[in-house]
């Protein structure tokens, strides 16, 4: 304040004196004179000024651009705040009292009066009918017997077999579809089939060309 002060003064001198102050020259003592008044005024004015610059100083202060303020800083994520909602009474559930299950009464058949208008219809009990069972007959599966497997012929038999049955000679037989018919004419011999030769050596069957014979158990044919 006293900066500036000075220099109104030294402006007021150097107009005294018809010349253009500086701010870098020297302060000239005026001599004092008798302007109370004057001074006043000045000062006044350079209250005036200085409060106007200070008005300037601080506005320009506040209104400066915006690219000279420090970089705010962005603002952090807004954490995410958990709500609390309140959770719902609890329902508190009264026991229902069951009443015991009685069994329920047949309805009373009431007696219809004998002047009704409709009659009661009759009640015909159905019999049910009886399920005929039919026993199938047992399947009767016919056995073939095996065929008889035919005897080796004489010469077949080993040499050891043949060697001990007797020498047969047939002259004749006579064939007939009866069994009991049939005849056989052997070693002078006419025999039925069952007749025996020798010894241990009988006729089984006599056929139209050939005959078999047993020889203790061990059979053989002899063509005639």
């Amino acid at each position: 304040m006293s900066y500036i002060l000075d220099a109104l003064q030294r402006a007021d001198a150097e107009r005294a004196r018809g010349n253009v102050p500086t701010l870098n020259a020297r302060p000239v003592t005026a001599p004092l004179t008798n302007n109370g008044p004057a001074i006043r005024q000045r000062a006044g004015l350079v209250i005036a000024v200085a409060l106007s610059l200070a008005a300037a100083g601080l506005a320009g202060w506040l209104w400066r651009p915006v690219a000279q303020l420090p970089a705010a800083a962005p603002p952090p994520a807004a954490a995410a705040t958990a709500v609390l909602v309140p959770l719902p009474s609890p329902v508190t559930i009264e026991p229902r009292t069951v009443a015991p299950v009685t069994a329920a009464t047949p309805p009373t058949a009431t007696t219809k009066p004998a002047n009704s208008a409709s009659a009661a219809e009759p009640v015909v009990a159905v019999m049910p009918k009886a399920k005929t069972v039919v026993a199938s007959a047992p399947v009767i599966t016919e056995v073939t017997a095996p065929a008889p497997t035919a005897a080796p012929l004489l010469s077949e038999l080993p040499e050891a077999t043949r060697r001990e049955i007797p020498a047969l000679v047939i002259n004749g037989a006579v064939y007939s579809d009866n069994p009991a018919q049939r005849l056989l004419l052997v070693n002078g011999q006419v025999l039925n089939q069952g007749g025996e030769v020798a010894p241990a050596l009988k006729v089984v069957e006599i056929r139209s060309n050939v005959t078999e014979f047993s020889f203790r158990g061990t059979r053989f044919r002899l063509v005639h």
